[in-house]
């Protein structure tokens, strides 16, 4: 167990960070957001929406995302352990996503969660607002300059347990592993679907509407729509709204950075 100093920046950032999230909480269901950095030797510094969150990471010596996932979006329901769900569900802070960013010399994460209450909605929003969500990441960072500064001279080395690699997670968590098998060539869904049908698929799981589509694969919208049909009837998908193809893939867990580019 670890425990946090009191001039930890968490405790001054919390009510700036809230205050700079208002504006996309006034659009969204978003009420969490956390922007944290790593460095190689493993120090970094966060900024939280919600201290006691925060705090349970190192109480409970929850491994720090930052170290393990790959570049791009990930949901938090492929992520979380048991004990920071049920802390998550404690602080009403609900579903949500990470978008990691690898830079040369340090890691950037931001998260984003709604409440509790909203999670059934959650992943339709963030797949179809990502350029939304990278353009507020820039905001934060340019309305936190002083925090930023401020938390690069006093940056926390977490305990060795919560610094975990990729290759680490995976026999951390095996039910990570149906999911990563899903995304290649021969598993299902792919293996029911032609190779326009699976280009549409992922296309949709990344946000993009049918017109950017047929610009993108060259075909007619038509020609999309009728893909798209296709794709919902092998899904067994009785409903014509495309987002329950988003919602099938987010329930089966299969919506993850490998469908979702940077």
């Amino acid at each position: 167990m670890m425990s946090l100093q009191p001039n930890n920046i968490i405790y001054e950032s919390e009510s700036i960070v809230k205050e700079i999230l208002k504006p996309l909480t006034r659009c969204s269901d978003i009420h969490y957001f956390c922007y944290g950095v790593n460095y190689p030797d493993t120090r970094g510094f966060t900024l939280n929406s919600n201290a006691k969150y925060y705090e349970s990471w190192f109480f409970y010596e929850i491994p720090l995302c930052g170290f393990y996932l790959p570049n791009g979006w990930t949901c938090w329901k492929n992520t979380f352990t048991k004990k920071q769900k049920e802390v998550a569900d404690e602080l009403n802070i609900g579903d949500g996503y990470y978008f990691v960013k690898k830079n040369e010399n340090f890691t950037e994460i931001f998260a984003y969660g709604t409440t509790s209450e909203n999670t059934a909605e959650v992943y339709d929003f963030f797949m179809n607002n990502q350029v939304l969500l990278r353009k507020f990441n820039m905001y934060f960072i340019e309305n936190a300059k002083g925090l930023i500064a401020k938390a690069k001279m006093n940056l926390v080395k977490p305990l060795k347990k919560m610094v975990v690699t990729p290759e680490m997670r995976v026999s951390m968590q095996h039910d990570t592993v149906a999911s990563n098998q899903f995304f290649t060539e021969n598993t299902r869904p792919f293996s029911f679907f032609s190779d326009r049908e699976a280009a549409c698929f992922r296309m949709i799981l990344k946000g993009f509407s049918n017109e950017e589509i047929s610009n993108s694969l060259k075909l007619s919208v038509k020609t999309v729509e009728s893909y798209i049909s296709r794709i919902k009837s092998k899904l067994q998908l009785s409903s014509t709204n495309r987002n329950k193809i988003i919602q099938w893939a987010h329930e089966m867990g299969y919506v993850d950075t490998s469908m979702i580019d940077c």
